[in-house]
């Protein structure tokens, strides 16, 4: 045998060991591969809790049948989305901000005896007056924000008006300012005094 037929034998011999590595390689890959996936099926399945919202734990059952809607990266998706959900829960806002604005029957919390006619929003912690100490505190705080209670729900009364025998009543009220002495240099004392016409001062 020559050299260069030595030397051709050495390479089919080298690719035949290489060619045989590459396949032993291939074939333990494969086993790794059989081996992962039996391990893979034979382990139990995990499924992830699903995620609850505030309209799933609240009683509503319209919402809480409802399932949440994926969310999308589509900006007019997501706009027609908001849309739905607004038309739906606009009512339960609504029914919500009505109920909290109904006047319940309530007693004057500073006589105790009679019928609560107003409410005040700067008197706290007792802010439910009858008409009478309604009258009686705020000739005092003209400009305390007051609420009658006698249509059924609360309405805002200016500092002019207050309740008798359930119906609204107006009143000359005087601003609570220092009156000046004096305005010019002439001689005559100054007098706030309030209109004849006034109710309040009547028994």
């Amino acid at each position: 045998m020559s050299d260069s037929e030595l030397q051709e034998q050495f390479m089919k011999l080298d690719n035949l060991v290489d060619h045989q590595e590459l396949n032993d390689e291939l074939q333990s890959l494969d086993d790794l591969l059989g081996e992962l996936q039996e391990e893979e099926e034979a382990a139990p399945v995990k499924t992830p809790q699903p995620r609850h919202s505030l309209s799933d734990i609240s009683d509503d059952e319209a919402s809480a049948s409802r399932d949440p809607l994926p969310a999308s990266s589509s900006w007019s998706t997501r706009q027609s989305l908001f849309s739905e959900r607004w038309r739906a829960e606009r009512p339960r806002l609504v029914n919500t901000a009505a109920a909290q604005e109904n006047v319940a029957t309530r007693i004057c919390q500073q006589c105790g005896s009679n019928p609560a006619a107003v409410r005040c929003g700067d008197c706290r912690p007792r802010p439910f007056y009858c008409a009478e100490c309604d009258v009686s505190m705020h000739t005092r705080h003209v400009l305390h924000n007051r609420d009658a209670m006698t249509p059924g729900f609360y309405q805002p009364l200016p500092p002019t008006t207050f309740v008798v025998d359930k119906a609204l009543s107006h009143c000359v009220r005087l601003v609570p300012v220092e009156i000046p002495d004096k305005i010019c240099g002439c001689s005559s004392v100054i007098e706030a005094q309030p209109r004849e016409d006034c109710c309040c001062d009547q028994p």
